[in-house]
């Protein structure tokens, strides 16, 4: 899966989820053009990354248990092409962490 595409749907999802506008799982999973095993999946990675998701059975409703901070932008800063030389020369997996820190406001 291309790390843009990802990105994407992860934004999606976090906007269905923001506006307490998922309906249940199997309607969540349609909206998000999804099958109920992979919806369950970016649940899962948006919980380890720190989304604080949850199920409201009252509201039959995702949301979010407490404000969080997502910018959907993933360039808004420049990278100095030194540092950029140095992250590309290691693990791309530093350069991914960066991104996603930069996208949800871990400063």
């Amino acid at each position: 899966m291309l790390f843009q595409k990802y990105l994407q749907k992860i934004s999606y999802l976090h906007s269905l989820i923001q506006r307490k506008g998922t309906g249940c799982q199997k309607e969540f999973a349609k909206k998000a053009n999804l099958s109920r095993s992979m919806l369950n999946e970016y649940l899962k990675e948006m919980k380890e990354l720190g989304f604080p998701i949850s199920y409201s059975r009252e509201r039959n409703s995702y949301y979010y248990t407490e404000n969080i901070k997502f910018r959907d932008s993933l360039f808004d800063y420049e990278i100095d092409p030194d540092e950029l030389k140095r992250i590309k020369g290691g693990s791309m997996n530093v350069l991914e962490l960066k991104i996603l820190n930069s996208i949800f406001g871990y400063d």
